[in-house]
C-alpha cells in the first residue's frame, strides 16, 4: 500500500488514478487528496456539476440510492471538467454482498471518472476490506490511512488549523493533542469548535492566533463546545446524548435563547439541503449525513415546535429547559416510518 503523501505528489505531477481507496483509522487522510483532485480536475465555478459525494451506508437502502443505479451513474460523462470526481465515504457500512458488487463496479470505472473511496472502523474491519479489495484485484489502488504520530501529527494539526482560519504554534498544538488525544477525527472536530469560538466569521485570509491559554480555555467542556455538540447530536438523531449535553448546558448557565438561536439555523440549513437548495458540503452545524436521517415533514414539525418553545420563552415561561427536553425527545428521536395508512412504527 502507498501512503497519502506519495499520492499527493503524483497528483501534483499531473498523474491521476481512476480509483483511490483509503483504508484505516485516519478519516481525514483523504481530505487533502480530495481537495487537490478538485483543483486539478474540476472547472472553477462549475464544480457542482462534476462532483458527487455519497455515504456508503445509504447505498442499497430503501430510502437511499440503489447500488446498481449508483454504479451506473459512474459512467456519466463530465459536464465541464476533465473528469468527474465521485467520493464514497464510510465504506465500512456496506454489507459483504453489496461490497462485492461495489468492487465489481470499481473494476470498470471509465477514464472520464475518478472515484475516491474511504473506509475505516475497527482493525478487523479494515483487514476485511483490504482482503476483499485484494481478492477483487484492486489492491494497487489501496492507500494506507493510518493515524500520524509525534511531529507529523502536530504538523498536520497546524495545517488543519490554518485551513479554518486559525494559527497554532507548536506549544498550542501539543496542548491540543494532550487534551483531545491523537484521534485525527476528534482533533479536526476540536479545531472546528475553536473556529466557532474564536473565528466564527471565517474571513478569507484572516488568521486568528491561538495560544496555549486559548487551548486551556476552550478545549474543554465550555458552553460554546457543549452548545455545538447539542445541536450536532440533535440533528444526528441521538436524543439521549443530546439530553445529557442539554443538562450540562443548563448547569453551565447557558441562555435558552442562545440554544434556540443555534438550533433554528441548523434546522433551516437541513431543510435547504433536503429541498435541493443547498449542497450538503456547505453544512457545518451538523454532519453531512444528517439529511439522510430526516424527512421533510419531520424538519417542518421540528421547526414548528421549536417556534413554540421560543414563543414560550418570549411569554415568560420559566420552564424553557423542560420544553427543550420535550422538543429533543419528540423531534430528534428515531425516524417515524410512513405508509399509505399513516404512522406504523419507529425505525431503530
Amino acid at each position: 500500500m502507498v501512503m497519502p503523501a506519495e499520492v499527493l505528489s503524483e497528483i501534483r505531477q499531473g498523474r491521476v488514478r481512476p480509483v483511490y481507496i483509503f483504508l484505516g483509522a485516519d478519516l481525514t487522510a483523504s481530505d487533502e487528496v480530495i481537495e487537490e483532485l478538485k483543483k486539478r480536475l474540476l472547472a472553477p465555478g462549475l464544480e457542482a456539476f462534476d462532483y458527487e459525494s455519497v455515504n456508503a451506508g445509504e447505498l442499497g437502502r430503501s430510502e437511499g440510492l440503489a447500488l446498481p443505479v449508483f454504479l451506473q451513474r459512474l459512467h456519466q460523462p463530465p459536464v465541464a471538467a476533465r473528469r468527474r470526481l465521485v467520493v464514497v465515504r464510510h465504506l465500512e457500512l456496506l454489507g459483504s454482498r453489496l461490497l462485492e458488487e461495489f468492487c465489481t463496479g470499481l473494476k470498470v470505472v471509465p477514464d472520464s471518472v475518478t472515484v475516491v473511496v474511504i473506509g475505516s472502523g475497527e482493525q478487523s474491519k479494515v483487514r476485511e476490506l483490504q482482503r476483499m479489495f485484494r481478492e477483487a484485484g484492486l489492491a494497487q489502488w489501496v492507500i494506507a490511512a493510518e493515524g500520524a504520530h509525534a511531529d507529523a501529527l502536530l504538523m498536520q494539526v497546524e495545517r488543519w488549523a490554518k485551513g479554518v482560519g486559525l494559527e497554532l504554534g507548536r506549544e498550542a498544538s501539543m496542548m491540543l493533542v494532550a487534551i483531545a488525544g491523537e484521534d485525527p477525527v476528534l482533533l479536526k472536530g476540536e479545531l472546528e469548535k475553536l473556529k466557532t469560538a474564536l473565528n466564527p466569521a471565517g474571513e478569507p485570509g484572516h488568521q486568528v492566533r491561538v495560544t496555549v491559554d486559548c487551548i486551556r480555555q476552550y478545549a474543554s467542556s465550555t458552553r460554546v463546545f457543549e452548545l455545538r455538540d447539542y445541536v450536532w447530536q440533535c440533528l444526528d438523531r441521538r436524543p439521549a446524548a443530546a439530553l445529557s449535553t442539554l443538562r450540562r448546558l443548563e448547569a453551565l448557565g447557558e441562555e435558552p435563547k442562545k440554544i434556540i438561536g443555534w438550533l433554528a439555523p441548523a434546522l433551516l440549513d437541513l431543510l435547504a439541503v433536503k429541498r435541493g437548495e443547498m449542497a450538503p458540503t456547505r453544512l457545518w452545524r451538523c454532519s453531512r449525513n444528517a439529511p439522510h436521517k430526516w424527512q421533510l415533514e419531520e424538519i417542518d414539525r421540528a421547526l414548528e415546535e421549536l417556534f413554540r418553545v421560543d414563543l414560550g420563552l418570549l411569554l415568560g415561561n420559566r420552564e424553557v429547559f423542560a420544553m427543550l427536553d420535550l422538543w429533543t425527545v419528540r423531534c430528534c428521536g428515531s425516524r417515524v416510518k410512513q405508509t399509505g395508512g399513516g404512522v406504523v412504527g419507529r425505525s431503530r
